[in-house]
C-alpha cells in the first residue's frame, strides 16, 4: 500500500496547486488540458513552486524537458507543454536543458561551408554571430533528425569559407550511426560520389552569400563518434563468433585493434567495450574463430546492440565485411547471431545456512510512469 506521495510527485502537485487550475490537474486528461488558458498568468506563489519543481538539485531538473517532450508528441495533450513554456516565460523561470543520454553517441566533425561572405561575418558583434550559428545549428539538426538542443557549433570565417566545428549528442547509439552515415554522404574528401549540401539559413540570407547568384553549400570532414565506455564487469553483454582467414600468430595486436573498430562500427559502441578470445578453427587450416564479446552499460543498451547486429547472419556478415575491409582486414568467412551472456547468479546464505539464489523484492506501483521514469 502506498502510504505517502513520492517527493518527486509532490513537487509536481505543489506546482500544479500554485500554477495550474487545481492541485488535481491531470496532464494526461485531454479534457483538462483543453481548458488551459491561451495566456499564462504567474499567480501568487507560482514562481516559487515552479522554481522548486525545475530545480536541478532538489527538483526534477533536466527531467522536465523529457516530461514535456513526451506530452508534445500527443496531439490532444500538446497544449500542456505549450502552456508550461508560456508559464516559465511569464514567471521568469528557466527550464533546464534535457538530461544527456549516457548510452547515446556523441558525434564530432567539421562542416566546410563555401560561398560565404566573411566580410559580413566580421562586421557582426558576438550576439549577432550567435544568431547566425544558432540558425546553422538548427539547419544541421533538421538535416540529421537530431533535436536542435543536441547540436552545438562554433564557427570561424576566412576567404569565403565558414568552418563550422560541430558536436552532436544523439539520443541513442543507433541514431548516432544514422547521423554519421548522413553526414559522411557530404564528405567530398573521402567519397567520390559525395555531394555538398545546401545550408538553408545562410542561402536565404543575401548578406551571407559571397556570390549572390549561388547558394551557400557545405561539405563535411572528419566525422567521428564516441560512445560511453562500459565497466569490464558489466553484467550486460552479447557474444558473436566470427571466423577470420588468419592464423593466431597472424592475427596480431594491430589486426585485433582494427577488428574491434570494425565490430564497434556495426554494433554502435566503442572498441574499448569489445573483448576478444581467439582460437584456431577446428576444421579449416589457417583460420581462426574470434569470440567477440560486446559489453553494454544497461539492459536497454544491450537490446539496442542486439537489434543493430540482428539475427540474420547473412546481413550481419555483409555489414561486418564492409567494416573489416574499411579497416584493412580480410573479409570474414562466417559469423553467428548474437547470443546474450547470462551472468552467473551470486549465491546468498539463508538463515538456515543453505545457499539459495539471490532474488530481488519487486514492488509494482504503476503511478504516472512517464512522469517518474526519468528518476529510475
Amino acid at each position: 500500500e502506498l502510504t505517502s506521495i513520492p517527493s518527486n510527485l509532490k513537487l509536481f502537485e505543489d506546482m500544479a496547486a500554485a500554477c495550474l487550475p487545481s492541485v488535481d490537474f491531470d496532464p494526461f486528461d485531454p479534457g483538462q488540458v483543453a481548458t488551459l488558458p491561451a495566456v499564462a498568468t504567474c499567480k501568487d506563489g507560482c514562481k516559487a513552486k515552479l522554481d522548486a519543481w525545475v530545480d536541478p538539485v532538489s527538483g526534477w531538473g533536466c527531467c522536465v524537458p523529457s516530461l514535456l517532450g513526451g506530452f508534445a508528441v500527443m496531439e490532444d495533450l500538446q497544449k500542456f507543454p505549450e502552456y508550461m513554456d508560456k508559464l516559465a516565460d511569464v514567471c521568469a523561470v528557466t527550464i533546464p536543458v534535457a538530461c544527456p543520454t549516457p548510452d547515446g553517441g556523441s558525434i564530432s566533425g567539421t562542416f566546410i561551408i563555401d560561398n560565404f561572405d566573411n566580410s559580413w561575418w566580421t562586421s557582426l558583434n558576438d550576439a549577432l554571430k550567435k544568431v547566425v550559428t544558432d540558425a546553422v545549428a538548427a539547419d544541421i539538426a533538421e538535416l540529421t533528425g537530431v533535436d536542435k538542443t543536441g547540436v552545438t557549433i562554433t564557427a570561424t570565417a576566412t576567404s569565403g569559407v565558414l568552418t563550422v566545428t560541430l558536436a552532436i549528442q544523439a539520443s541513442s547509439a543507433s541514431q548516432a550511426i544514422k547521423v554519421i552515415n548522413q553526414l559522411n554522404a557530404f564528405d567530398t574528401s573521402r567519397r567520390a560520389d559525395a555531394q555538398k549540401i545546401g545550408i538553408k539559413s545562410l542561402t536565404s540570407n543575401p548578406k551571407a552569400r559571397q556570390d549572390p547568384k549561388l547558394p551557400v553549400m557545405g561539405a563535411t570532414n572528419n566525422i567521428v563518434a564516441t560512445y560511453k565506455v562500459v565497466a569490464k564487469d558489466s553484467p550486460f553483454a552479447v557474444v558473436i563468433l566470427v571466423s577470420m582467414p588468419y592464423t593466431v600468430a597472424e592475427f596480431d595486436q594491430n589486426k585485433q585493434t582494427s577488428f574491434k573498430k570494425a565490430v564497434a562500427n556495426v554494433a554502435g559502441t566503442s572498441e574499448v567495450n569489445i573483448e576478444l578470445n581467439i582460437t584456431e578453427a577446428r576444421r579449416r587450416a589457417g583460420s581462426i574463430v574470434v569470440s567477440t564479446k560486446i559489453l553494454a552499460g544497461s539492459d536497454a543498451r544491450l537490446k539496442e546492440i542486439t537489434k543493430m547486429l540482428g539475427t540474420d547472419t547473412s546481413k550481419l556478415l555483409t555489414k561486418l565485411n564492409k567494416e573489416l575491409v574499411a579497416q584493412g582486414l580480410s573479409e570474414s568467412t562466417g559469423v553467428t547471431a548474437p547470443k546474450k551472456v547470462e551472468p552467473k547468479p551470486e549465491p546468498t546464505l539463508s538463515a538456515a545456512g543453505v545457499y539459495r539464489p539471490r532474488v530481488s523484492l519487486g514492488v509494482a506501483v504503476a503511478v504516472l510512469v512517464l512522469m517518474l521514469s526519468c528518476f529510475v
